[in-house]
């Protein structure tokens, strides 16, 4: 087979690439659960969501919003560029005091606020410049990252935590694994693949960040931050880092089965942003992918289904209980599918307070589900929050595809 036609070819790339990091995930994961015990892997899962809400509202989202700004506006590419890293150092300032001063850990954990704090600026980092890379459709550049993100972190983490029984090892597993990544992009900038001699205006690019950044990060912030109370709220029940444990091994597979509809979207980006920008009303091409996504799911979710008994076994018998909540997630990823796509063209459309709007929306159905399932129909504190997830999702399927479709079908 001709590999330089592989290499050219950006669905597999991308697919390959994603599989290859959930993948480090899933492994990484078990080497933490079973080295580490279900109470220290609790532990760990609360800094981790922790960390999340910069990873994806400022890493992951920052990336997008200037990838947008690369390929409509180039002429303020800098400026949204430099702005980008200064709402970072603000934020990691305004995190770090919060969580040092007003939430108390002790009770938790003891890990070294040091390791922590490189890994979560690391992190920030990484997610931006993998996120930014895949919007512009470098994936080739992205590829290369996850084979060497993969082999890294399962190496490190395998090592680190089996000679090394703390939470420690676990982070510096994944600051190894993104400090090696991190040569690829940096050696194609060597090579000027990306194009940076742009003239450099303030005052548009401060206007970058009131209409595209400030929406998409506040929009991007609440899903983490969401995660991390649900988190949070687990851990303080009876027996809480247990429940936790149990709760974020089903979750972290159900990221796992999700991995074609973030692949789809991040390859269709660009050709999005093309249709749009040449005036295309694009409402047939994002129905057809759509279909596309919940055919595809279909497969993914029966192989998941028959396959996770074997799958959570190798996590140990301490966490035999997460099944019940893995097909639970197995039925919300048919509301979810589509989800990552249509957050993209919402984006693309300039509708980036709706993005906000409907994950603020998400937000509150979560929480008056938990408690509806907890203090009025009994569920334990696990499965109330599993079921929240469902019922909320289906609830924003429904209400994005009635947005799209009376914006875009019926125009």
């Amino acid at each position: 087979m001709n590999i330089t036609l592989l290499l050219n070819n950006n669905v597999l790339l991308n697919t390959v690439s994603t599989i290859a990091f959930r993948l480090s995930v899933l492994v990484v994961g078990i080497f933490f659960a079973r080295n580490l015990g279900s109470e220290l892997y609790g532990e760990f899962v609360l800094v981790r969501s922790t960390i999340q809400i910069l990873e994806t509202s400022f890493g992951i989202s920052l990336g997008i919003v200037i990838a947008k700004v690369y390929l409509t506006d180039r002429v303020n590419f800098n400026g949204a560029f430099f702005f980008s890293f200064v709402i970072l150092l603000l934020s990691f300032f305004i995190f770090f005091i919060f969580f040092y001063f007003f939430v108390d850990f002790n009770e938790h954990i003891s890990v070294s606020y040091i390791v922590v704090a490189f890994y979560c600026v690391l992190t920030v980092f990484f997610q931006l410049i993998l996120s930014f890379q895949k919007s512009i459709s470098k994936f080739k550049s992205v590829f290369l990252m996850s084979i060497l993100y993969f082999f890294s972190s399962v190496f490190s983490a395998y090592f680190l935590t089996s000679a090394y029984k703390v939470i420690e090892t676990a982070f510096i597993s994944y600051i190894l694994s993104m400090l090696l990544s991190l040569m690829v992009p940096l050696y194609c900038l060597s090579k000027k693949e990306f194009i940076f001699n742009v003239p450099f205006d303030n005052l548009k690019g401060f206007k970058f960040l009131k209409v595209d950044a400030l929406p998409i990060i506040f929009s991007s912030i609440l899903s983490p931050v969401i995660i991390w109370l649900i988190n949070f709220v687990i851990s303080k029940s009876d027996n809480g880092l247990h429940n936790l444990s149990i709760f974020n091994v089903s979750y972290l597979l159900y990221g796992l089965m999700t991995f074609l509809p973030i692949v789809l979207a991040e390859v269709l980006f660009r050709k999005v942003s093309v249709l749009i920008n040449d005036g295309e009303n694009i409402w047939s091409f994002i129905f057809r992918q759509s279909i596309i996504l919940l055919l595809l799911n279909v497969p993914v979710a029966i192989i998941f289904y028959v396959s996770s008994d074997f799958i959570i076994s190798f996590y140990g018998d301490d966490f035999a209980e997460s099944k019940n909540y893995l097909n639970i997630f197995l039925i919300c990823s048919f509301f979810t599918c589509t989800l990552p796509l249509l957050g993209k063209v919402f984006i693309l459309m300039d509708m980036s307070i709706f993005n906000l709007f409907s994950n603020l929306l998400w937000g509150v159905f979560v929480f008056i589900f938990i408690f509806l399932n907890i203090f009025v129909f009994n569920f334990d504190i696990v499965m109330a929050c599993v079921l929240s997830f469902l019922l909320s999702y289906s609830l924003m399927f429904v209400l994005q595809w009635f947005i799209l479709y009376k914006r875009l079908y019926l125009q």
